[in-house]
């Protein structure tokens, strides 16, 4: 079919370029060559429709085999003691590593609060609070990690930086470092 199809190509080429040789020449593909090319590609068309069926069935076919296979392999899995054991100990040792994490992160915030009442830095901090919360407003400062300092914070304790607060928030903030000098 290969063959045929490329001399029926070479054919027509042939006239194509007959045709560019003399322009007013009037030029047709035969009608043998036409219905030839396109027997062979309604051929290839109904052996494509063919194929892509056949491929769609195996398709299935596969699809049945995994699903099968899967259940199969999960039922084993369920009947495996050793298996049941073992997904019991990862569900334990999950619920231990999620306690181990909060019971860490509550010594973290012990450890913290520790450091903020031994620090210097400490009652500056709680009279700004103090005046931020008698005056409604929504920052709380921090003592920063380092303890050089403090971090400014929203009252849910989101982060703000110095651009984010208003102009009156931040006379409020150099007015309480002034009056503590």
């Amino acid at each position: 079919m290969y063959l045929e199809i490329k001399n029926i190509l070479k054919s027509i080429n042939k006239l194509l370029e007959e045709k560019i040789q003399d322009t007013e020449k009037s030029t047709q593909i035969p009608l043998d060559l036409r219905s030839k090319f396109n027997n062979i590609v309604s051929s290839i068309n109904e052996s494509l429709q063919k194929n892509t069926k056949d491929y769609n069935n195996f398709q299935q076919i596969k699809q049945k085999i995994e699903n099968y296979a899967k259940s199969w392999i999960g039922q084993k899995l369920r009947d495996n003691k050793a298996c049941s054991k073992l997904k019991a100990t990862i569900s334990n040792l999950e619920k231990e590593n999620n306690n181990t994490n909060s019971k860490i992160e509550k010594i973290r915030t012990d450890i913290e609060s520790i450091k903020a009442k031994q620090s210097n830095l400490t009652p500056f901090l709680n009279l700004c609070n103090h005046k931020f919360k008698n005056i409604g407003l929504r920052l709380k400062l921090e003592i920063d990690s380092s303890e050089l300092g403090y971090l400014i914070k929203e009252i849910n304790n989101t982060p703000i930086h110095v651009s984010d607060l208003s102009e009156g928030e931040k006379r409020i903030l150099a007015f309480l470092i002034e009056t503590v000098k």
